[in-house]
């Protein structure tokens, strides 16, 4: 590195080349003004030796490139060691000013020009100046100036901060820029161009004598251009300045460029300095030096990441001294230059300087005058010349050398001035083109041997000839790599057109790859046939650069597009045998657009990759409507489509047909719907949140079922299930998800043998789901029968056995089944196997089924489920029953969540076409925008309208260039229907008449069927069944299901085949096909085929014309009725017996008295359950006007007063029962006297006489029909009496009792006697003793007749009201959560919530459980209660959920839960005005109870004189009503206490109680003793009986701890301690508050 060996310095020089980087270079512009890549990257890290001895040092080059290589045309980017880029730096708007003033002005850009031309420069002041850009004025207009004085501070102590970024070039500064002022450190200079036009002295420096300007400072990009300049120095003679610091400490100069035609040198004081890059463009050689003698040597100077030199000067043959690397592994010489060193002494100062010089004679280039350089120049290295260049290719006209990273590419001796001239456009295109192109880089042009000579900087890698050579011939066994390559070709090509240059001879032979982890790059190393689009025909005007669509850039970008696809078809081909005359060829018949011959790509390859290749080998002159290729960037974008996409690279042409296959399941353009669903699908199904509901709306065909079919995979990844169904129009609505879930069940028993551990845990799931209730189950779903008894049809089920039930009706089935499937979804759903249950076409549910989805998102045990449903948004509107019934559901708290589809863009169109040819997006654009109008963007209508293109002839497979191609003119002017349905079938009409029909009778059977029904149905006995499935398949009308099972594809084509049949001829058509199959099935076969044949003739039963044949047809709907109601199918049940009701003459009466009568009974069963009251309250006139007996009106009355009660119309159905009764022989009274009551009373004694337990139980069944009706409608009776008429209660329940002793028992036996035992423990028998025997007899007759559907009625009397008397109430807590699970199950919801009810309001009046915890079950609670739409029974838990707020604190309205704007004060005064007594005595006791314990003894005492109102309506009493009378005495006994006028009145309420709780703590101490003793604590309190008083307290606490009656305990302790407060016993009733807080 040049240091003078006079000195004592040692330099240490080396490169590591882990520091390199091919994009990073060292440039340095060197006297004789060509410039040179001299390193990669190189660093001068260190100068030792004494301070006072100068240093310099200098680069000199052997070889001259013209001066069009400019630095600024060759930019370098920062090497990651030293980046000295203020890119990593944060520049904010700063402030200026011009002159003298301060002004802050904002901006990112400041051309600031002083308006002063005498030498007051602008000065820029302030604080914190950030300037993005300064540039400078012409030397007449003044210049502006650094900050000056105070330099700009940015909160860094005492260190002046100064940003420019970066400073561009100007006009000249001849005069001084920097004065001697102090201008701070760490100051950050991205760029400074320093021109200097009219020479400059020694005093042009930056930063002066005792001016540490560049005291840390970093310069990323510093030039000097100086023309004459006598010296400039950086830092100058400033060892220490005012400011104490040193000139030159640590300033960075990322690239420094010294332009100086005769500076001497540049000074550098001591301290850091980094270069980057340093470039002159100075004719005096550089050198680097000390200011002066005195002043100190630099410390560390650096250029590039790192090297350290040391000196070594042996002598080379010419005398002067090389520079010897130490280590030849670590050193690089890309170039091949010789380094000499020259001893040189400036005149200026004394102090020695060491240069490194370029050790050549100047002459004079037959082209720009540049110096030359020898053959044979090279490194010296341990005294020897290596690398000299070798030929590595020769032709007539040029020979090519390589010499390491460098090739010299030298002209002919014969050449031509045309030859010459293209090395001179090689170079301007290679100039044109940026650094980061992949493309021949040249570094210049000089002369070689005497001959002009291009230098380039040499391409690694191999031709692609020579790797095509080297991969294997097989095209698909190496088809990654291969198409790698083609991506890296492509991009190239790319990158040289966006930049304006057309390639213009592309072959294999011109492109250099080169692999580097796995990818490839590919460079162009010829560019003398490359082509500036600028500078053709018309320069910008003819549409230069990527975008541009000039006619002629078009025409010269083709030319390398058809060279592409040659080297495309070689590449894959892998052979080299294509020349270049026939790519020539091809773009000579381009030019002339005549039909040539040609060229096919390589056989063998995916389909796609053969129409891309063909679509480049085509000129756009030979078919113009075939879809060719006018741009690159095309190209590129569909190669990646098909690297990306692996389906594509299956396909070959073995895989096509002339037929187009498209699948119907394609999924394009729902990427933002596809991230909600599976958005729904991670927090419902794997994060176990609330169930959520998922609605999916659109048009018919916009792909919503393809929409969730998209989950089905990641589901199975998780181990889940997925149920799905569809709803058609006009079929059996109601049996849609019964039957998904047995094809779902079927699925899963075939694959129960690959798992049998799992379906073991499965069937125990269910099994404790929906236990004895899984008959009615098991016979509506057979393939869950199957996976239960795992295949053994014989083996009966465990639930199979009954005793006779008079509880038991049909109609129950329906509320049974619907908390069946609840259930039953329940035990599917589980964190290891989450469930979709997916039903498509909601439009067409019916009530049924949207109540059991209801029932399903409202039940709280369900987790880890997720609801999807789909429905026709043009078909729902605000009327509709899903709207409606969506609404309810969210209103319950369950979230909705609504998906819109509409049509898809025109891009995702274009994806599905070219997916679906197997063609590149870019060739269908055109087709694709076509279909699109023409289809509206509807998924299926797209593909139906693809398929009858091809059908039709205009869009074929073409064997010639092995692609699809189109007539894209005649389908432009193809006239269609906007509706799909009419379309399909406007196609299916070109079918064969014998195919038509077939589809016509298959459109008619519903969307699934079998072959068995199809055989029937079909006209022809002989035809083909297997091939015309197979044809419909292939044509896309059906989809297999199951072993001989099919389905429509779609609804809408369904449709289509149905509008095949004229419409006059549909009722004809439907009543032949019906009639047909029902003459072609045997007896064992109607039963299967029922519901195929009842649905066609029904619609042609307007035809009829013979009374025979509507009886007949009346008759069939009677059985598909009844069919349908064992499967719980009520809706369709109901059209089937209304249907056939109206096939009925109006003497059926008389002529088909048991069809009539049998149609009347089964269709007011289904009426009833679907909830249609108004219509069955219409229909039941004329049965029980025609009805022969009595008996034969019973169901129809049975069905009907059980409307009544669900509608809420109690007084109407009580009145009923009552006059049905009459008829029976059961007289009820209507009012209640005592007389009456007490003959009701001695009867029922009379009947019990002598009778004991055993004697009981072995009471005989019940035979009479007449006394089994009359129990059915007293049990009706006994609901409605106690909730409107409780005075009437008991009556019902003895005549029950009578019943059943002198007929026998029943059922309902066990409940009566249940009630009886109710009534025996209440006021005013009080006989505890024989309520609770009564009680157990009711138990053991349950059991005894196995009538577990009785259990929720049962439970809710025995442990709700007579078991309290004698057991804790703890122990009776458990049995209503039993209860409640047992009515779900078996469809008894009224009582179901019944027992959820007791069990609340045992939970806080008697028991006091933790209300936090409480507070959380009654939510579930109330949610049970609501889905099962028990109106009376919602209210009673709304109180009791606000009871439970208001004790907890909380300000919130619980009864808007139930119903939005309902308040405890509406509700009560809405029971009051319709006399619900029940509800008033609730509310009046919840209130009295809440202010007792709220201290509101004004409020307490106003509502135990209202309670009073309401007291005597029933003899029964709930925990509730018997903590209610403790309160009472509590409430006495203190304003006995005040002495008021009513202390009498109130002390007497006292006393009453106390006795009162003294006979029923006999009873049950447990329960009762704690309130008893704390009474008379309070007694003993007004008596002033002080001993007596603080015994009954502590006995009071102590009892509430023992029997865990928390609450009361607590209340225990707080009277204690008001009573020790009251005796002015402080401390004691201290203690006692603290242990009441504590509880």
């Amino acid at each position: 590195a040049g240091i003078n060996p006079s000195t004592n310095y040692g330099v240490n020089c080396f490169i590591d080349p882990n520091t390199r980087d091919s994009n990073e270079s060292f440039i340095m512009k060197m006297p004789n003004r060509s410039a040179i890549k001299v390193f990669d990257s190189i660093s001068l890290t260190s100068l030792i030796g004494p301070n006072t001895v100068s240093q310099g040092i200098r680069r000199a080059m052997s070889e001259s490139i013209s001066e069009s290589t400019a630095p600024s045309s060759m930019p370098m980017e920062p090497h990651s060691p030293h980046n000295r880029s203020p890119g990593a730096m944060t520049y904010i708007d700063g402030s200026r000013n011009v002159g003298n003033s301060a002004n802050q002005v904002a901006g990112n850009e400041h051309n600031v020009k002083s308006s002063n031309t005498s030498g007051n420069r602008g000065n820029f002041q302030g604080k914190d100046v950030v300037l993005t850009k300064l540039s400078f004025g012409p030397d007449d207009i003044g210049y502006p100036m650094l900050p000056r004085d105070e330099p700009s501070r940015i909160n860094r102590g005492t260190e002046g901060v100064w940003k420019c970024s970066p400073i561009v070039e100007g006009g000249s500064l001849s005069d001084t820029m920097i004065n001697s002022s102090t201008h701070g450190s760490g100051n950050v200079l991205t760029k400074i161009q320093y021109h200097g036009n009219n020479g400059c002295n020694s005093d042009d420096s930056f930063g002066k004598s005792d001016s540490p300007f560049f005291s840390t400072t970093t310069v990323t990009d510093f030039q000097r251009n100086d023309g004459g300049c006598t010296g400039n120095s950086v830092g100058s003679n400033c060892s220490e300045g005012a400011s104490g610091k040193k000139s030159g400490d640590h300033s960075d100069f990322s690239t420094m460029h010294m332009n100086g035609d005769y500076g001497r040198s540049s000074a550098f004081s001591s301290g850091t300095y980094d270069f980057d890059k340093i470039l002159d463009q100075g004719n005096y050689p550089l050198s680097f030096k000390r200011p002066n003698a005195s002043a100190a040597a630099p410390s560390k100077f650096a250029i590039g990441p790192s090297i350290s030199v040391r000196t070594e000067t042996p002598k080379t043959d010419n005398g002067t001294t090389a520079t010897t690397m130490t280590n030849d592994q670590l050193f690089s010489n890309p170039h091949g230059l010789q380094y000499s060193r020259a001893a040189s002494v400036d005149s200026a100062n004394s102090s020695s300087t060491s240069i490194l010089r370029h050790d050549t004679t100047r002459r004079n280039s037959p082209m720009d005058g540049t110096s030359s350089f020898s053959s044979s120049t090279g490194f010296i290295v341990n005294d020897k010349v290596v690398d000299t260049p070798v030929i590595v290719h020769r032709s007539a006209n040029t020979t090519i050398y390589r010499q390491q990273n460098r090739g010299i590419k030298v002209l002919s001796s014969n050449s031509s001035s045309t030859d010459r001239m293209k090395l001179q456009h090689e170079q301007t295109i290679s100039q044109k083109l940026p650094s980061s192109c992949h493309k021949r880089h040249v570094l210049g042009i000089t002369i070689f041997h005497g001959q002009n000579a291009l230098v380039f900087k040499w391409a690694n890698g191999i031709t692609l000839k020579e790797w095509i050579k080297k991969m294997q011939l097989h095209p698909q066994a190496d088809l990654k790599v291969r198409l790698n390559a083609a991506l890296a070709i492509i991009s190239t090509l790319r990158q040289f057109h966006e930049n304006g240059v057309v390639y213009n001879h592309l072959t294999i032979d011109n492109i250099v790859l080169n692999s580097s982890g796995g990818n490839y790059d590919a460079t162009f190393i010829d560019l003398q046939e490359a082509v500036d689009i600028n500078d053709v025909g018309g320069g910008a005007d003819s549409g230069a650069g990527l975008n541009g669509t000039g006619p002629v850039e078009k025409t010269m970008k083709r030319v390398d597009l058809v060279s592409l696809g040659v080297v495309l078809n070689q590449l894959f081909q892998g052979d080299i045998g294509v020349s270049d005359e026939v790519t020539a060829r091809s773009i000579d018949n381009h030019d002339r657009k005549k039909r040539g011959k040609k060229l096919a790509p390589v056989e063998g390859l995916p389909l796609y990759l053969r129409s891309l290749i063909s679509a480049l080998l085509l000129s756009s002159g030979e078919n113009a409507d075939t879809e060719c290729y006018e741009n690159v960037d095309d190209v590129f974008t569909d190669l990646k489509v098909f690297i990306e996409n692996r389906n594509l690279q299956k396909y070959s042409l073995d895989d096509i047909e002339h037929r187009l296959k498209l699948d119907s399941d394609i999924f394009y353009g729902r990427q933002v719907q596809m991230l909600m669903l599976m958005d729904l699908f991670q927090s419902v199904i794997v994060l176990g949140d609330q169930p959520t509901i998922a609605i999916i709306a659109g048009g018919p065909g916009t792909g919503k079922s393809t929409l969730v079919n998209q989950i089905k995979k990641p589901l199975e990844e998780k181990g889940g299930r997925f149920v799905e169904g569809k709803f058609v129009n006009f079929h059996q609505p109601d049996v849609v998800l019964t039957a998904a879930l047995d094809t779902f069940f079927g699925i899963l028993f075939d694959k129960s043998r690959d798992n049998p551990k799992q379906m073991m845990l499965l069937r125990w799931r269910i099994h404790d789901a929906i236990g004895s209730g899984s008959d009615a189950l098991l016979n509506i779903i057979p393939n869950l029968q199957k996976l239960m008894t795992m295949g053994d049809e014989h083996n009966p089920s465990s639930h199979s056995t009954r005793g006779y039930n008079t509880s038991k009706r049909r109609g129950d089935i329906g509320i049974r089944m619907k908390y069946l499937l609840v259930k039953l979804i329940g035990a599917l759903s589980h964190r290891s196997h989450p469930l979709v249950l997916f039903l498509d076409d909601l439009q067409w549910a019916d009530a049924m089924t949207l109540d059991v989805i209801r029932m399903i998102m409202t039940d709280p045990d369900i987790e880890h489920f997720l609801f999807i449903g789909c429905y026709r948004d043009s078909e729902v509107g605000l009327a509709h029953p899903l709207t409606s019934s969506l609404n309810d559901i969210q209103n319950q708290g369950t979230n909705v969540i609504t998906i819109k589809l509409g049509q898809i863009e025109k891009e995702c169109v274009n994806s599905l076409v070219s997916d679906a040819l197997c063609l590149p997006p870019s060739l269908c654009v055109r087709l694709s925008t076509v279909v699109h109008r023409k289809t509206g963007g509807i998924v299926l209508f797209v593909l139906k309208f693809l398929k009858s293109l091809n059908e039709e002839g205009l869009l074929w497979f073409s064997m010639s260039s092995r692609r699809w191609e189109f007539d894209l003119n005649r389908i432009k002017v193809r006239e269609i229907s906007d509706d799909v349905v009419v379309h399909m079938t406007n196609q299916m009409n070109r079918l064969s008449k014998r195919m038509q029909a077939k589809l016509k009778c298959c459109a008619c059977l519903g969307p699934c069927f079998d072959t068995e029904i199809l055989r029937k149905a079909i006209r022809e006995t002989d035809f083909n069944i297997n091939s015309f499935l197979e044809s419909s398949l292939e044509d896309g009308f059906f989809q297999h299901i199951v072993d001989d099972r099919y389905k429509w594809a779609h609804d809408q084509v369904q449709q289509a085949a149905y509008e095949l049949i004229p419409f006059a001829s549909r009722e004809s058509f439907h009543l032949l096909l019906g009639s047909r199959i029902l003459v072609r099935a045997s007896p064992t076969e109607l039963g299967k085929l029922v519901y195929f044949i009842v649905d066609n003739m029904n619609r042609g039963s307007r035809l009829l014309e013979s009374s025979d044949q509507k009886i007949e047809l009346a008759r069939l709907n009677l059985r598909a009725g009844e069919k349908a109601i064992l499967s719980s199918a009520f809706h369709s049940a109901s059209k089937y017996l209304q249907k056939g009701l109206s096939l009925l003459a109006i003497d059926s009466w008389e002529t088909h008295y048991t069809l009539t009568l049998q149609l009347y009974d089964a269709i007011s069963e289904a009426l009833f359950v679907t909830g249609d009251f108004v219509k069955l309250s219409d229909l039941i006139e004329e049965p029980l006007r025609h009805a022969r007996c009595f008996e034969d009106k019973l169901n129809i009355y049975n069905n009907y007063v059980r409307s009544l009660i669900a509608s809420g119309n109690y007084e109407e159905c009580l009145d009923m029962c009552i006059s049905i009764l009459l008829q029976l022989g059961e007289i009820i009274p209507t009012e209640v006297t005592e007389d009456i009551y007490a003959n009701e009373v001695a009867e029922v004694k009379k009947s019990l006489e002598g009778k004991n337990r055993e004697d009981l139980l072995c009471l005989p069944t019940m035979l009479d029909a007449s006394k089994l009706a009359a129990m059915q409608f007293l049990n009706h009776a006994l609901t409605l009496s106690f909730v409107f008429k409780p005075i009437l209660n008991p009556i019902v329940v003895f005549r029950m009792v009578e019943i059943s002793i002198q007929h026998g028992v029943c059922n309902l036996s066990a409940f009566a006697f249940a009630c009886y035992g109710g009534w025996l423990v209440s006021f005013p028998t009080y006989d505890f003793d024989g309520g609770y025997t009564m009680g157990l007899v009711a138990n053991d007759l349950m059991k005894m007749l196995n009538a577990t559907e009785i259990i929720p009625r049962l439970y809710s009397m025995v442990y709700g009201f007579i078991n309290i008397w004698k057991e804790p109430f703890q122990a009776c807590l458990g049995k209503h959560v039993e209860a409640a699970d047992v009515g779900e199950s078996t469809g008894d919801m009224e009582f179901s919530t019944t027992n959820l009810v007791l069990y609340v309001n045992m939970a806080i009046y008697g028991c006091g459980i933790d209300l936090r915890n409480l507070e959380k079950d009654i939510q579930v609670y109330m949610r049970r209660a609501i889905r099962c739409n028990q109106i009376m029974l919602i209210k009673n838990m709304s109180i009791l959920y606000q009871l439970t707020l208001d004790l907890m604190g909380f300000n919130h309205n619980a009864f808007s839960l139930y119903h939005p704007g309902m308040s405890e004060e509406t509700c009560f005064a809405d029971a009051h005005q319709h006399n619900h007594i029940a509800i008033c005595r609730l509310i009046c006791v919840k209130r009295k109870y809440v202010a007792f314990w709220m201290g509101s003894m004004d409020t307490a005492a106003k509502m135990c004189k209202l309670h009073k109102k309401y007291c005597n309506a029933s003899s029964g009493r709930l925990v509730s009503i018997i903590n209610s009378s403790f309160v009472d005495g509590m409430i006495a006994l203190y304003f006995a206490r005040k002495h008021g006028d009513d202390e009498e009145e109130w002390t007497a309420l006292g006393e009453s109680t106390i006795q009162t709780w003294s006979r029923w703590a006999e009873c049950s101490s447990w329960n009762f003793v704690n309130k008893l003793n704390l009474l008379e604590a309070e007694y003993a309190f007004l008596k002033k009986e002080d001993g007596t008083a603080i015994a009954k307290y502590d006995a009071s606490i102590k009892a509430a701890r023992d029997h865990k009656f928390n609450h009361e305990e607590g209340l225990a302790e707080e009277k204690a301690a008001t009573y020790l407060l009251h005796m002015s016993r402080h401390n004691e009733a201290l203690a006692h508050f603290k242990n009441a807080k504590k509880c």
